[in-house]
């Protein structure tokens, strides 16, 4: 017998049956009610001409039904491709294209996404609640109208899995595939790294499009638990679920533990049960983590660094952080790092030198992108581009990002994705965006704009001219024109003769 995500989900709806698989706004779900719907959409996806191998994309919330494509896909061996819902259309049209994929499920909340859309050949849409698409087919009544048996399609380990867009430095985002093999190891690297047991009640605050909560729960059905997922993230709302759901773990990002330390919540919440807190997404400032142990001593504090395309990569936990401050922790259990040159020569302990991960979790490539795919993975060992080092005791530090990445309050921004759309505006001669401290989100976007001659902007014509082709988080913040951009003898600009660039 293969395993697979699909026969997961079953083994714990047979072993955990009456027991609570997910919450979210008071429904409630059991492991067995979980499978029966997974079942009927899975039997409804093959109704509508779905096939092994074929893309199901999905623009949703966290709800119960995000997980339930995830897992319908899985049963009949398609391949799901999560979506940003805070994209804009051109941006969600390049994923879709990109992906071919077949079936788009989305919320109806996000109808204006939708709307705006090109026509794609073959595509065909599912909404979560109304919808005023005359083609899209609504989600309930598919279910109510398809049956509950197991899937009888073969599915095996190497088969493909999960694609996951992550924008590339070039601006284009890239899917990362994964098979099911993948998706297993990294589950057990979670239980088995954050020690997990089949009573952990896990909430799930961050997006489920992100690779951080997709890993999460697949680990907790793995071991049974219960999944209490935020459809959108509220501080009281968070500390009111922890205290009711009697939640052990979740994981979060630096934004939202600095609003959790804004007010006394440990004072008005019982968070007793809370054992387990992983904090990832962008690097935070020590005194946010020394204050956070100090207000919620019986909570175990964690730091993670990875990718997405790695699934797992490194993890600090509790005194370490405070003992080995700038450190991102050792590597998970199955996964394997090296510092290398550029040579891929291995660095001594305490010399810098580009991060490699290898492991079974590591991505299999880039969908429909051979020449990325060679870049970034040779003999197996994924090169992340990031920089760092080993110190005696083993643990790695980071030094710093691709060179064009700013993580803003968790989600990922490459400026060459922003420097290609402005470079389009007719006025605008040259630019580059450059990440600057932020005290909320961590970093936000800065644009330095070179004008063509005789041309005038204002900062809000260049930050409005940007929400047309990307997403509002990626949108620069601020805007500075200058007469020109410092470069070296390559014409490459440095960033580091910038204010707020890098160092």
């Amino acid at each position: 017998m293969e395993y697979t995500l699909g026969h997961c989900l079953k083994r714990s709806a047979t072993k955990f049956a009456n027991k609570t698989a997910v919450v979210c706004e008071g429904r409630r779900i059991t492991y067995k009610e979980l499978n029966d719907r997974v079942n009927l959409l899975a039997n409804a996806l093959l109704a509508m001409g779905v096939s092994k191998g074929d893309r199901v994309a999905s623009m949703l919330y966290n709800t119960p039904e995000t997980i339930e494509v995830y897992y319908a896909a899985a049963k009949i061996g398609a391949i799901t491709v999560p979506i940003n819902f805070r994209l804009v259309g051109k941006e969600v049209n390049f994923i879709l294209e990109n992906s071919g994929s077949k079936i788009l499920i989305y919320d109806d909340n996000l109808q204006s996404i939708v709307d705006g859309l090109r026509n794609i050949e073959g595509l065909q849409f599912v909404s979560l609640g109304e919808s005023n698409k005359s083609n899209s087919l609504k989600y309930e009544e598919l279910l109510a109208k398809s049956t509950l048996q197991e899937p009888q399609v073969p599915v095996f380990e190497k088969d493909m899995r999960l694609i996951m867009y992550t924008s590339g430095t070039t601006g284009f985002p890239k899917g990362a595939m994964f098979t099911h093999r993948n998706n297993i190891w990294a589950a057990l690297s979670i239980i088995i790294t954050k020690k997990y047991d089949t009573r952990e009640v896990v909430l799930v605050v961050n997006p489920l499009f992100h690779m951080n909560s997709y890993a999460n729960v697949i680990a907790c059905v793995f071991m049974g638990n219960t999944i209490v997922l935020m459809k959108r993230y509220d501080s009281i709302e968070m500390m009111e679920l922890i205290q009711d759901e009697k939640v052990t773990m979740c994981s979060i990002v630096p934004t939202i533990c600095s609003r959790l330390l804004q007010e006394p919540y440990e004072k008005q919440f019982d968070t007793k049960n809370w054992r387990y807190c992983t904090c990832t997404g962008t690097s935070w400032l020590f005194e946010m983590k020394k204050e956070f142990i100090q207000r919620y001593p019986h909570v175990v504090m964690a730091d993670a660094y990875g990718a997405t395309e790695v699934f797992s990569g490194t993890l600090i936990e509790g005194p370490d952080m405070l003992r080995k401050p700038g450190s991102v922790g050792k590597p998970y259990l199955d996964t394997i790092i090296r510092v290398v040159d550029e040579n891929g020569n291995e660095k001594k302990t305490g010399e810098a030198g580009e991060i490699q991960f290898y492991g079974p979790h590591v991505t299999q490539g880039y969908w429909q992108n051979p020449e990325a795919t060679q870049k970034v993975l040779h003999d197996g060992w994924f090169q992340s581009g990031d920089i760092g080092y080993f110190d005696e005791e083993g643990y790695l530090y980071f030094l710093d990002r691709r060179k064009d990445l700013i993580i803003s309050g968790g989600e990922n921004i490459y400026t060459a994705e922003i420097e290609n759309v402005l470079i389009q505006h007719p006025k605008i001669d040259d630019v580059v965006i450059i990440g600057v401290s932020h005290e909320e989100w961590g970093k936000v976007v800065k644009a330095y704009v070179v004008l063509s001659e005789n041309e005038q902007m204002t900062e809000d014509e260049v930050i409005n001219y940007c929400g047309d082709y990307l997403a509002n988080y990626k949108k620069p913040r601020s805007v500075e024109f200058v007469a020109e951009l410092p470069k070296n003898a390559l014409g490459k600009v440095l960033k580091n003769k910038m204010v707020g660039g890098e160092k």
